[in-house]
């Protein structure tokens, strides 16, 4: 079961953090967000 189980693992991850970054994505918080403070780039 050595590598059946290393898979099954594996895709359960990628798709937990698929499900995960997909409902944050339809949240929205992310339209929000400024990485960049633009008093900073004006000097």
């Amino acid at each position: 079961m050595g590598v059946y189980a290393a898979w099954i693992i594996t895709m359960s991850y990628v798709l937990t953090l698929s499900v995960i970054f997909y409902f944050r994505y339809k949240s929205g918080k992310w339209k929000q967000m400024h990485v960049i403070d633009m008093n900073v780039i004006d000097g």
